[in-house]
């Protein structure tokens, strides 16, 4: 399996937890989930739509597709963070406070388990595309690939020398040996 199969196969699956994601944090009015949800999708499904046009989207570089996946990457850790918190009074359902006794409901404390869950299997995908793609990168242009910035991700193949830097306008690259 290739690596862009692979990366398709989990941007899919971010969409889709994305999805859920922010159906639950609508439900409970969670502000971060929300937009974390809506940015992801948006974000994701404009890239797997424009990659495969014959010009590469700007979207789509490799340089361009590390800024968004990390920024993507810190909202998801902060979904989580905040999901996480904000669960910590589920652990006992019932509280002693200023003289009353309260409790949380239990499909709320669930409403942000769920959360918390998918935004750390969506922060831990994009972080592994996130360092994949660096890989790539860093090791493309340290070989003399200086143009692997902006070359589409999914269209890197690693049994190349420098990839499938020809990809992005149509030819191939030949290396003449001095």
């Amino acid at each position: 399996m290739s690596f862009a199969t692979v990366r398709r196969i989990a941007l899919f699956a971010v969409i889709l937890f994305s999805i859920i994601e922010l159906g639950i944090a609508a439900s409970i009015k969670d502000k971060l989930g929300i937009a974390t949800g809506v940015l992801s999708f948006v974000a994701i499904a404009a890239s797997l739509i424009t990659e495969n046009a014959e010009t590469p989207a700007v979207m789509n570089w490799i340089g361009v597709e590390l800024i968004w996946t990390g920024i993507l990457w810190v909202l998801w850790i902060a979904a989580a963070a905040l999901g996480t918190t904000q669960s910590g009074g589920c652990s006992s359902f019932f509280h002693y406070y200023q003289g009353v006794y309260w409790s949380y409901d239990a499909t709320y404390c669930n409403r942000f388990h769920v959360i918390q869950a998918f935004a750390f299997i969506n922060a831990f995908t994009l972080l592994a595309i996130f360092i994949w793609n660096l890989k790539v990168a860093i090791s493309a242009h340290s070989l003399g690939h200086t143009a692997v910035w902006r070359m589409p991700a999914a269209l890197y193949d690693p049994r190349r020398p420098y990839g499938n830097s020809g990809a992005m306008n149509g030819k191939e690259e030949h290396s003449e040996q001095v």
